[in-house]
């Protein structure tokens, strides 16, 4: 359970590395590349934890984000929280149609 949390830890102080670069006006040229980044997190964060765990993990950082400037951060996490939905109502989609059409097949069998 404890490794489990500094995972959660970890991967959501990437995160906000990530957030923060591509927020950064600076870094346009690699705005792509830490996009990439960003998504090959999330997708990290989608086979480890729970949305939940995510979520309320993710919030805790919301409390830093004190200034003005760093409000576009907030919009990153907000964006995100839909991504993390979204992709988790997909594969709940998913997962219902595989046992449809499981349960179509055994009652052709029967």
């Amino acid at each position: 359970m404890q490794n489990q949390m500094n995972f959660i830890n970890i991967i959501s102080k990437l995160l906000i590395f990530a957030i923060n670069l591509i927020t950064n006006i600076n870094q346009q040229k690699s705005y792509v590349q830490t996009n990439n980044i960003l998504i090959m997190l999330i997708q990290l964060l989608f086979q480890y934890i729970s949305l939940y765990k995510i979520v309320t993990t993710l919030s805790k950082y919301i409390i830093f984000f004190r200034s003005e400037v760093e409000t576009l951060k907030i919009r990153y996490l907000i964006i995100l929280y839909n991504l993390i939905l979204a992709h988790q109502i997909r594969i709940l989609k998913l997962k219902r149609i595989e046992i449809n059409i499981t349960f179509c097949q055994s009652m052709d069998k029967q």
